[in-house]
């Protein structure tokens, strides 16, 4: 095994790289046209609701929800099933469930996205921490090459 030349040890490094690598995979997905087609699958959709979606679902819900992620269990000709992951409000805040299941008729829908992997976004975000190892491995002279001893050898003032 080797030997980091820097300040980090083993330990803190074990706790930073997998939230590093969670916060680059999590940026990577994007949501995109779902095919018409029927059918089940383990795939994850995002379900956005029109008005009388959210009023539909104040009760199981809360008020002033604007899109609900899950994994898709059953889609038919006039309804979605899925298993909650978490609901997104109309103010942009999140909340995280466990799977709940609901069924949602498609008249209570605005749209139905299926989350994909970004090419691009994924692309980038390689890119991005590639450049930030470099450029924190060159500012702090990882690679050696560091300052040349003083001429004539010693300590200066010893001459």
């Amino acid at each position: 095994m080797f030997s980091l030349p820097f300040v980090l040890s083993r330990h803190q490094l074990a706790r930073i790289v997998p939230m590093a690598l969670a916060a680059l995979c999590g940026g990577c997905y994007e949501y995109g046209p779902m095919p018409q087609a029927r059918g089940n699958g383990r795939q994850t959709v995002e379900l956005l609701l029109n008005e009388r979606g959210r009023a539909d679902f104040v009760d199981r819900i809360g008020p002033d929800a604007l899109s609900l992620e899950g994994v898709l269990v059953e889609r038919r000709d006039s309804t979605v099933a899925i298993d909650i992951t978490s609901v997104r409000y109309i103010n942009q805040s999140v909340t995280r469930w466990t799977g709940e299941r609901l069924v949602v008729v498609n008249g209570q829908l605005r749209d139905i996205r299926n989350k994909r992997l970004s090419v691009s976004k994924t692309g980038f975000a390689i890119g991005s921490a590639i450049g930030g190892l470099v450029a924190f491995i060159v500012t702090r002279s990882l690679l050696g090459g560091g300052d040349s001893p003083p001429a004539g050898g010693g300590l200066p003032g010893e001459q």
